[in-house]
């Protein structure tokens, strides 16, 4: 079968002030632009089935983004909402956007993000030329566990025996001359070096992609994050805490993956695709525990909490009777071909929900992603006995209290349901 692709990024580096997003320094002003941020886009095309990936350099978007950047591509062709994509890097020192921390977003940022979305988008689809597709899995230690077991419950601290997806996952598009076009990375891990509380950065996500296209000029990267929400850079860990780092620590993460990557290249771990694309997406309604009104009316003037979150708590008790006991988790499937999967979901999934995943698809080769909207940690039955920074901070999500046990059924059945459909 035939396989045509289009690759194209484009500079969403604000040129005006606006919020950061999660950088320690909520609802305050970037002071510094220490690299540009980028949205990248990928097109796919078999049999006039489309896929569509973007990934962006942001902590996170609302979901209004799927549906402006399918009503746009819907002049591409017969293209759905489920061959669609969107990943975000969890870049904590970006812009502040819709979806997430909504008052401190920028109407005028929001405009930029759209217009460059649509030039990127137009630009792929209009360089769309025939080639072929590699996959391969790269074996890294860049990420360490960070729920820490102690006496006093989970610590948000190193844990080196703790789970982590460690490999790095790799789609390369070559073309029909078999030179290197475009590479598709998929990694778990919070990029959280916080190198500069007021400074704006792609983080390591895309330092790599700077050093790969420094290294294969006519490459495009895209970073699609996995599921690292229980993970952290491992240059990140002193002792038993982790610390702020430098810039220089972001770029030696970014320049060993990359390292990594290239001598692995053109080595046996990749083996062709065949493409065969289809895709599927649903949703699963996840129910959470209600702490009651007076909870937030007391945190609204909890003095330990951030602004950030007793502004939240101020809007649930506003709204209290509005919010439903539940939020929805966005989930989809695109099929590459007859063995390789991609498996998505919004929100900050942790590793172990990728590792339950996997145990569904496992005729398949998975590639995961998580980060496809901010609705909340994704946690396991088993986080939810221990507690934990993951299970605990609900109020960050704006939800009435953590997540009921029974998600890791609700969450395997219906992947399961989602498989048979689309076969």
């Amino acid at each position: 079968m035939s396989l045509r692709f289009g690759l194209s990024k484009e500079d969403i580096t604000p040129g005006f002030p606006t919020c950061l997003a999660c950088s320690q320094k909520k609802d305050t002003l970037f002071k510094r632009i220490h690299d540009s941020i980028y949205v990248r886009c990928t097109v796919l095309c078999n049999d006039k089935h489309f896929i569509v990936i973007l990934s962006y350099d942001l902590l996170f978007h609302s979901r209004e983004l799927y549906d402006f950047v399918h009503t746009h591509v819907k002049s591409f062709g017969n293209i759905n909402i489920s061959d669609i994509l969107i990943n975000y890097t969890h870049n904590h020192n970006a812009p502040s956007v819709r979806g997430y921390n909504d008052f401190s977003s920028s109407d005028e940022y929001e405009k930029l993000l759209k217009t460059k979305t649509i030039s990127a988008l137009n630009k792929a689809f209009s360089d769309i030329n025939f080639g072929s597709l590699e996959y391969g899995v790269i074996p890294g230690n860049w990420n360490i566990n960070r729920r820490r077991p102690s006496g006093d419950g989970i610590k948000l601290a190193p844990n080196p025996n703790g789970p982590a997806d460690k490999n790095m996952y790799v789609i390369k598009l070559l073309s029909s001359d078999n030179n290197l076009k475009g590479l598709v990375i998929n990694y778990a891990c919070h990029p959280v070096h916080y190198p500069d509380t007021l400074g704006l950065t792609s983080e390591y996500p895309g330092h790599l992609c700077k050093y790969l296209e420094e290294e294969y000029p006519n490459c495009l990267p895209i970073f699609i994050q996995g599921a690292g929400a229980d993970t952290r850079p491992l240059g990140t860990v002193e002792g038993d805490h982790f610390k702020h780092c430098s810039y220089n620590k972001i770029e030696k993460m970014a320049m060993s993956m990359k390292d990594t990557l290239i001598s692995n290249i053109t080595s046996n771990l990749f083996s062709p695709i065949e493409p065969s694309f289809s895709s599927i997406s649903f949703n699963i309604e996840i129910p959470f525990y209600d702490e009651g009104i007076m909870h937030f009316k007391k945190a609204i003037k909890d003095k330990n909490l951030s602004a950030h979150l007793r502004r939240n708590a101020e809007f649930i008790v506003k709204n209290y009777s509005k919010i439903k006991n539940s939020f929805t988790l966005e989930c989809g499937l695109i099929k590459f071909s007859d063995n390789l999967m991609m498996a998505h979901m919004g929100g900050e999934p942790v590793c172990e929900v990728k590792f339950n995943i996997e145990k569904i698809l496992n005729d398949y080769k998975l590639i995961f992603a998580g980060y496809t909207d901010a609705c909340s940690y994704i946690v396991t039955d088993e986080m939810i006995e221990q507690g934990g920074y993951e299970v605990s901070c609900y109020l960050e999500y704006m939800h009435k209290g953590k997540i009921k046990k029974g998600i890791n059924n609700l969450i395997a059945s219906t992947f399961e349901h989602a498989l048979l459909q689309l076969s």
